[in-house]
């Protein structure tokens, strides 16, 4: 979802489209994200559990990748070289 925001926001110009990626990638940080760096797959009930796959790592990853491209935000690509670390 966070990279279709991302690409919505480049082919349509809104920003509201951004606002929702980036709304996106901070739940993502504050609430999916492991102590040690790790990755959750699912949330449910306000509680993150089920750990994530190599695929979400890396679609994550992307987005993030993404995200930066049209923020310039040096913290999404950091999170992206993080996760791939």
């Amino acid at each position: 979802m966070l990279k279709a925001y991302v690409n919505a926001f480049q082919a349509l110009g809104k920003q509201e489209y951004l606002e929702k990626a980036l709304k996106n990638a901070h739940f993502i940080r504050n609430n999916m994200l492991k102590a040690d760096g790790g990755l959750y797959r699912n949330f449910m009930n306000g509680k993150a559990s089920i750990n994530a796959f190599l695929d979400d790592y890396a679609l994550l990853a992307e987005a993030y990748l993404h995200l930066y491209s049209v923020t310039f935000d040096i913290r999404w690509l950091e999170s992206s070289k993080n996760l791939a670390d």
